[in-house]
């Protein structure tokens, strides 16, 4: 029994699913809440197959599992979360909750971030966001961060929609791992993945 609680306080969950079946259930989650057909020439779309963010972000059980995998995904000495408007402020808000990290909120105006909530040079930060294209966005956003003197120490999305993001944040020195790439999610969809 002390080793349940002992994990239970260090919040480690694998006592009731390892990291990889969390994973797993997750992606199905993702499939059923938010994989679409039919919108060919979108960013994102594969063979007509596109994901819809908003969907799986506004399902508290899809989020509250999503917040829990990615909390343990967090690198030791992160100091603030941070994520991009409009897309991953459910995402960012709710990892908050789950961890006790506070966050920043950046919004692009006008072709500049603007940071909403405090951000302290010296930071080391974790930046988040929903589904990632070229990498542009993020990369933008991690440029604007370390100018403000924090220290992006890596950026995460929940899918990356294979268009060049992971190499191009690589070729800028940003640390980029993505929670699912969109291949795999569509591969596992064609053997069956969705409930």
């Amino acid at each position: 029994m002390d080793d349940l609680l002992t994990a239970l306080l260090r919040r480690d969950t694998d006592v009731f699913q390892d990291l990889p079946q969390r994973r797993r259930e997750l992606s199905r989650d993702l499939i059923a809440a938010s994989l679409f057909t039919d919108r060919h020439g979108e960013p994102g779309a594969a063979d007509g197959l596109w994901f819809e963010p908003a969907l799986f972000m506004t399902r508290p059980t899809v989020l509250r599992r999503l917040v829990g995998v990615l909390g343990l995904l967090i690198p030791t000495g992160i100091d603030r979360l941070v994520g991009t408007e409009p897309g991953s402020l459910a995402i960012v808000s709710g990892l908050a909750l789950e961890t006790g990290l506070p966050f920043v909120a950046l919004r692009e105006i006008d072709g500049a971030w603007h940071a909403h909530g405090e951000l302290h040079p010296g930071e080391r930060v974790m930046v988040i966001e929903d589904v990632t294209n070229t990498g542009a966005r993020l990369l933008s956003a991690a440029r604007a961060l370390t100018g403000s003197g924090a220290t992006v120490v890596e950026a995460r999305s929940v899918i990356d929609n294979d268009r060049g993001a992971r190499d191009a944040l690589a070729a800028a020195g940003v640390v980029f791992e993505p929670l699912f790439d969109l291949q795999d999610l569509l591969a596992q969809h064609e053997n069956g993945g969705a409930r």
